[in-house]
């Protein structure tokens, strides 16, 4: 069975789609599925799945904000691919994807479905994957598989069999990231603020993503110069630095199910609008410290943030509960249920 991914990431998308496709695509393959990426602009990190690219290009100049143009207009050379790659199933991931474009490629695969986190259309497919702690199946009752909450979080292998965190006392190192691109400037604003701590041999790790811009990275080099307290991440391997982390400063998208997953402490921004119901709901459950916008870094609200979680206790008890609501198997939950699903449809 061949199963291909809609997806794109960049400076205006972020590379959270990427990374979610590439964990269910992993999973696919090792059950003896063939998988295939289609993206209508450049992948900019080294990918294991074959990456079809279409001349019909997504533009992601986001301009200092995030953008989502509608995808509708691509759907006849989408199914074209389809056609000749022998796909079977399409797994869409974009926010640029509307019900119209889903009613053009239904008859043309076997199996659609829709990775979605806004509930916002009646979604025309045969599977969703929602696995926000805040989906809800009622959101879909159209759709005859309805993946939804945290058991079905898309995350990477190395999130699983994570062992409890070991929370020191005192927080000394702190990472920054903004995930893979920063068009609003968020790692920068936030070690500015970091470096007004009275903080004795803490260190800030900024955790350089793969669609920033080069004359940003010259700034945060700059800034690094000027601190020796202040290092620059280049191709990090997440794991590895949640596992070092006495606590991230993040945005709040997926990297928030990560952190939870390992147990790690954390404050969260709200970048986009379509981070903001995550943030509320961990902010709620207390597996973040969400301080909403990013003007909220400079009038008081990120620094009472820090001061709560100064306390190890505090810090103790957040990375406890992320580790109670996310096991890190949605990935391969979605596999088999979806794998299942077209045997028995289409295979007896």
């Amino acid at each position: 069975m061949k199963i291909a991914f809609r997806l794109d990431c960049g400076a205006a998308i972020g590379s959270g789609h990427l990374i979610r496709c590439g964990a269910l695509a992993e999973e696919f393959a090792a059950q003896g599925c063939e998988v295939l990426f289609v993206c209508g602009n450049k992948v900019t990190v080294p990918v294991a799945v074959p990456v079809h690219y279409l001349t019909h290009a997504y533009t992601d100049d986001c301009a200092g904000q995030y953008t989502f143009p509608s995808i509708e207009d691509e759907a006849e050379e989408l199914i074209e691919v389809l056609k000749e790659n022998k796909v079977s199933c399409l797994i869409v991931d974009h926010y640029g994807a509307t019900p119209a474009y889903f009613e053009k490629l239904r008859p043309h695969v076997e199996c659609l479905a829709a990775i979605d986190d806004l509930a916002k259309y009646t979604l025309p497919v045969d599977v969703v994957i929602n696995g926000n702690l805040y989906a809800d199946e009622r959101d879909y009752e159209t759709v005859p598989i309805r993946l939804c909450g945290p058991s079905y979080t898309l995350l990477r292998r190395c999130f699983r069999h994570v062992g409890r965190k070991e929370i020191r006392k005192r927080i000394q190192d702190i990472y920054i990231t903004s995930g893979g691109a920063d068009p609003l400037g968020l790692c920068k604003k936030l070690i500015s603020a970091c470096l007004s701590w009275d903080r004795e041999a803490a260190v800030f790790h900024i955790i350089i993503g793969p669609s920033f811009q080069p004359e940003y990275i010259e700034e945060l080099t700059a800034v690094a110069a000027r601190h020796p307290c202040v290092k620059l991440l280049y191709m990090a391997d997440m794991a590895d630095c949640m596992r070092q982390a006495d606590l991230f400063i993040t945005a709040s998208g997926s990297t928030l199910y990560e952190l939870a997953a390992c147990g790690v402490p954390n404050i969260s921004v709200v970048l986009a609008e379509d981070q903001r119901e995550l943030a509320n709901e961990m902010h709620r459950l207390g597996t973040t410290y969400n301080i909403g916008e990013i003007e909220r870094i400079k009038d008081g609200t990120f620094s009472k943030a820090v001061a709560v979680l100064d306390s190890a206790a505090v810090r103790r008890r957040m990375g406890a509960l992320g580790q109670s609501l996310i096991d890190g198997y949605g990935t391969y939950r979605a596999a088999c249920q979806i794998n299942q699903w077209i045997k028995e449809k289409y295979y007896g």
